[in-house]
């Protein structure tokens, strides 16, 4: 499984997913947040690493700038951190996590809102509100 996990990596860096400012362990401009939301379907996923895709939103300004829909590249939960750090993520929206995932995550410097639930489009207008609350969900 490691080898799938150094294999992600290794594409997802060839396709220019990591920017130079990350190189330079430069984060996003404040004004600017990049969530992560696991999705099944429409919906927010019960389950971080185990989800289907990723909706990638970038928020400024209270708008949604842009959205970019991944699919889960690899379900191997201690790989999960280290991808949403090379994809420039700031936050991650989830319906439940490890509290293991959300260690390593907040180490990569990464926020975690847990206990979301319903649509995304929904979750996300929650977040731009400043409304998201998390729910203690460690599964």
């Amino acid at each position: 499984m490691l080898k799938d996990k150094e294999l992600v990596v290794k594409k997802t860096q060839e396709k220019g997913d990591l920017p130079r400012r990350k190189a330079a362990g430069l984060r996003s401009p404040a004004d600017l947040k990049r969530i992560a939301i696991s999705m099944e379907g429409t919906n927010v996923s019960r389950q971080f690493g185990r989800c289907e895709k990723f909706c990638i939103v970038n928020v400024a300004e209270q708008q949604v700038i842009s959205r970019q829909f991944i699919n889960n590249p690899v379900h191997i939960s201690d790989f999960m951190p280290d991808f949403m750090e090379i994809k420039n993520v700031d936050c991650v929206v989830t319906g439940g996590i490890s509290k293991k995932e959300i260690e390593m995550l907040n180490s990569n410097g990464i926020s975690v809102i847990t206990g979301a639930k319903g649509s995304v489009e929904n979750v996300i207008r929650l977040f731009i509100k400043g409304e998201l609350k998390t729910i203690n969900k460690v599964s």
